[in-house]
């Protein structure tokens, strides 16, 4: 057996992955959300809306339904936002974060 055949074995080709349709509940409970949240996101052009299939007459049904793809891409972008805060935390230091929190620690009156 030759290098190549090993290295194609080990390492087969991606297929391209298929769209899924998905439902509103999938949607809240792949993103732990309640629908106010949703609606929230929605608004504020966070994340995409929903799409309105056609039903057998051409009219959009009354069922909403999102890409998987891009709900995906709505997580990975949020996982990505808060790896770059924890680094940016990180990087400042003694002199970041640490040296506001004791400010607000100072201020604040414990009774």
């Amino acid at each position: 057996m030759s290098i190549n055949q090993n290295t194609a074995k080990a390492n087969p080709p991606e297929l391209p992955k298929k769209e899924r349709f998905i439902r509103r509940e999938q949607v809240l409970d792949r993103l732990n959300i309640g629908s106010t949240k949703l609606k929230a996101l929605i608004k504020a052009g966070n994340l995409p809306g929903p799409i309105h299939l056609m039903g057998e007459h051409q009219i959009p049904g009354r069922v909403s339904y999102w890409l998987e793809s891009q709900i995906d891409a709505y997580m990975d972008a949020q996982i990505k936002a808060h790896h770059d805060r924890v680094a940016e935390i990180a990087n400042d230091g003694i002199n970041g974060w640490l040296t506001q929190a004791t400010k607000s620690v100072k201020g604040a009156r414990h009774v």
